[in-house]
């Protein structure tokens, strides 16, 4: 029994779920007129393999190779060393950007590569129909609707701390000691677990706190709002603007949600200000 076209997803093993939602919907698109190498499903490769062997004679076999594309893949050598490994056969090389890298973002020679951005329908179709094509069948009528919910959950789960440092870093800047008060307080919803802003206490230990978010970052703020009550680790409400020492603010309520100890994690841009904070 003859072969069937292979496919080579190279992906960073910690992205193995993007991985394989990749896989099972192409799979099934092409229904299963292909074979794959995906080296973490737990099928492609077996206990005791010889691994780079069979990732050898992978992309030996390989009539189309996808790259899972983000910023965190793309510092792994193994990534470039498959990608140029398949090049240099004339095998055709996909970029697939997602988790924060897009394709006009790519580093050369990736960038001379057609990519694609896995939440866009005009990409999905051109991947689809060569994958069709791989496979030796018309391109049958498609639906990205379920697959887009399940690559956006993917990536936000991927991207977790890569926001959480940028709306505290750059949204929340310098609210540690705020953040040191919200944490001492008791039940989520109680009165004096509610910060409210004030003008006369910048580092504000004192019950009236402060948050503050500089109206430069204004853009920003309902983007935070949704990701730090996605998550349940503060609850913020607009509840106006002040200028404080000739700035322009806007100033937001905050409680505490159940997982605000993720803000004291070695990973998050203010744990130590949160730290020093409360050492004071």
């Amino acid at each position: 029994m003859a072969e069937k076209p292979l496919i080579f997803v190279s992906h960073a093993t910690v992205e193995a779920e993007m991985a394989e939602a990749v896989r099972a919907y192409l799979d099934g698109v092409t229904e299963q007129r292909l074979d794959w190498f995906v080296s973490s499903d737990g099928e492609t490769l077996g206990l005791g393999e010889r691994w780079l062997d069979r990732i050898v004679d992978g992309l030996k076999r390989a009539r189309l190779l996808i790259v899972l594309a983000s910023p965190r893949s793309l510092d792994s050598p193994w990534i470039h060393f498959e990608a140029g490994a398949a090049w240099i056969r004339d095998c055709p090389v996909v970029p697939l950007c997602h988790s924060g890298m897009r394709k006009d973002l790519l580093e050369r020679p990736l960038l001379d590569l057609q990519g694609v951005d896995l939440l866009s329908v005009h990409d999905w179709n051109m991947l689809v129909r060569m994958t069709c094509e791989a496979a030796g069948m018309a391109t049958p009528p498609v639906r990205y609707d379920e697959l887009f919910a399940d690559i956006k959950r993917i990536q936000d789960g991927y991207m977790f701390w890569d926001n959480l440092n940028r709306y505290t870093g750059e949204g929340l800047r310098g609210q540690g000691a705020e953040f040191a008060y919200l944490a001492r307080k008791g039940a989520i919803g109680a009165a004096e677990n509610t910060a409210r802003v004030t003008v006369g206490e910048p580092n504000g230990l004192d019950p009236d706190l402060g948050l503050r978010v500089p109206s430069s970052r204004e853009t920003m703020v309902d983007e935070m709002i949704e990701f730090f009550a996605a998550y349940d680790i503060l609850r913020l409400e607009r509840i106006g603007m002040l200028t404080y020492g000739g700035r322009d603010f806007v100033s937001l309520r905050a409680a505490k949600g159940d997982q605000f100890d993720v803000l004291r994690d070695p990973a998050c841009a203010i744990a130590a200000d949160i730290e020093a904070a409360e050492k004071r």
